[in-house]
This record gives structure tokens, sequence and C-alpha cells, in this order.
């Protein structure tokens, strides 16, 4: 699980819930993607409506993938 809060109000905003632990997590510089790697899997989540863009299984061979899909998420993402 991961919780979003407002660090200013000091409240939690949102839970993503994971069927898995999460092994890494990192949030877009305009904090509106949250990207998370857990398994074998990586999630791609709209902060603000806690919708999953995308998730996508990986392996080496689809590093490429994951990184075409990292650059659509993150130009529709307001769109979510």
């Amino acid at each position: 699980m991961c919780r979003v809060w407002d660090v200013h109000n000091k409240t939690e905003i949102n839970k993503l819930e994971f069927p898995a632990s999460v092994a890494d997590i990192e949030l877009s510089s305009d904090g509106k993607l949250l990207t998370a790697a857990y398994a074998n899997k990586v999630a791609f989540w709209n902060v603000d409506t806690s919708v999953s863009a995308a998730v996508v299984a990986y392996c080496t061979i689809n590093i490429i993938v994951v990184i075409i899909i990292i650059i659509i998420c993150w130009k529709v993402c307001d769109r979510f």
C-alpha cells in the first residue's frame, strides 16, 4: 500500500493498493504521476485521481517498452 499525504495539512489524501510489496517508487517532478515497481510489474498512477494509467510486466527485454509507456503516460497524464 502507498499512502499519499498532504504535507501542509498533515492529512492522508489517498491510499493506493498493490498486490505485492513495492520495491521502488518515484513521483514525477510535477507531482502528478506516481511510478511503482513491484513483483515483475511497473504501475503508473495519476496521483490526483488515483486512476491507474498502466501496469506493465517487465523483464530486461521490455525495458524499452516501459520507457515508451512512461513517455506516453507522462504526456496524457492530465486526461486521467
